[in-house]
């Protein structure tokens, strides 16, 4: 099931790149499936989007309650 929840979660980040939500769940599928370089990877690629585009910042403020295991740096949640 992880494969086709990470299927689904590429598919809306492929239409909305910006998405943090959809990009930390495809996180946590990777994780699921064992995949550390993929994860690692998306993992590293929501702090950039959190820190450098003003839309996945909006969203993660507004959601970060639902994403606890997700520690961003303080710097990148203060603005």
């Amino acid at each position: 099931r992880y494969e086709r929840a990470a299927q689904l979660y590429r598919d809306i980040i492929a239409k909305f790149a910006f998405h943090v939500v959809a990009w930390y769940c495809l996180w946590k599928c990777e994780v699921g499936l064992g995949r550390t370089g993929e994860a690692a990877e998306a993992r590293r690629h929501i702090a950039d989007l959190v820190e450098t585009n003003p839309l996945s910042r909006e969203m993660f403020l507004k959601y970060r309650d639902l994403m606890p295991d997700l520690d961003l740096a303080s710097s990148l949640v203060e603005a």
